[in-house]
Formats: structure tokens, sequence, C-alpha cells
């Protein structure tokens, strides 16, 4: 049916004792979205499957990040350390 919708792809273009057609190819946009689904599908998907992977990194290092960061018995051992070293470096003089 769709296919009776659609006008001519082919235009005759007569000449004087022969007869030639010149068949031209019209693209639709519904065929042109027929055309491109699977690729767009399989590329989509090759994408999800790359991000994937990196986005479980990037996820794990900013929450191991915020970890150290706002880890209330880290920042206390950082103190301790400090003082240890400011305490360290002044009994040297």
């Amino acid at each position: 049916m769709r296919s009776q919708l659609r006008r001519p792809t082919t235009a005759g273009v007569t000449t004087a004792g022969a007869s030639t057609e010149t068949t031209i190819p019209v693209m639709y946009p519904q065929d042109f979205i027929n055309a491109c689904a699977q690729p767009v599908a399989i590329m989509s998907a090759v994408m999800m499957g790359v991000m994937v992977p990196i986005q479980a990194l990037v996820m794990y290092a900013a929450f191991t990040k915020f970890s150290n960061i706002f880890n209330p018995l880290k920042k206390k051992a950082q103190l301790r350390h400090a003082q240890r070293m400011r305490k360290i470096n002044i009994n040297r003089r």
C-alpha cells in the first residue's frame, strides 16, 4: 500500500525515433528512517557498552575521593600527623 501512495520515481524522456527512460531513485523520509534504524541501534548499544565501565570507574574514584575528604576519622589522623610533624620539626632546631 505504501508503494501505491508514492509519486513515480521514473521520468520518461522522448527523443525523435527512440524512447529512453531515465530512472531516478528517490529516498523518502520513511525510507531513510528504516535504513538508519538498525545502525543507530547498534551504535547506541556499543557506546553504552563502552561508557558503562568508564562511568563505573569515575564513580568509584569520586566516591573514594569524597570518602577520604569527609571521613572524620581520617581528618583526625591527618591533624595528629600534622601536629607530630610540627613537634618533630621544632625539636630539631
